[in-house]
């Protein structure tokens, strides 16, 4: 893994941001390292310049654990030994490890942030494919027999009913679109 490849992996996440927070220091290496953020916590850094390990949170007792399993696992660069490991890249911690590593420290952050910025970056519960190319289907058929293309059926469609096919084929056509469904 180099750092454009870890960099994007990083930023794939919702919600994620990026800032070098210490561009006035003197130590050479702690101005060019770069944090990723979820709200306004970091989550993750990594120098940009050398790229020789990763700093992540983690749950206390995990640490420990991971210690023990990896010899590129150590404690946390500058941060709490106790939540934070510095995870050094080309040892003996798979770039898996590494990803699933910084998704956890991702989600632990996020689990820390009050409940309204919480919700912002916690994804929703998705539906299942099948159902969501049923009501598809379902409304396509609707809207072929209610389409307001007739001038006939738009005199005798209400206000209500015209408003209510126009979001079910807009709606439709939005899922379909995320999905790759295709309308019968």
């Amino acid at each position: 893994m180099n750092v454009e490849e870890f960099r994007e992996y990083c930023l794939s996440l919702p919600g994620v941001s990026e800032k070098m927070p210490f561009p006035n220091v003197a130590d050479r290496y702690s101005r060019d390292v770069l944090c990723f953020y979820v709200g306004d916590k970091w989550f993750c850094f990594v120098n940009i310049e050398v790229f020789d390990f990763c700093c992540i949170k983690c749950r206390p007792e995990e640490s420990t654990e991971l210690r023990a399993r990896y010899e590129g696992v150590k404690p946390g660069w500058h941060m709490n030994k106790k939540y934070w490991n510095s995870v050094y890249f080309n040892q003996d911690v798979p770039d898996s490890i590494i990803r699933e590593l910084v998704a956890r420290s991702y989600r632990l952050v996020v689990e820390s942030l009050p409940k309204r910025e919480r919700e912002r970056y916690t994804p929703c519960t998705p539906y299942k494919k099948s159902n969501i190319s049923k009501i598809v289907s379902l409304s396509a058929v609707w809207l072929r027999q209610m389409s307001p293309t007739s001038f006939n059926r738009v005199k005798l469609m209400t206000p209500a009913v015209f408003f209510l096919s126009c979001f079910i084929s807009s709606y439709s056509w939005w899922y379909c679109l995320q999905l790759k469904v295709k309308l019968p």
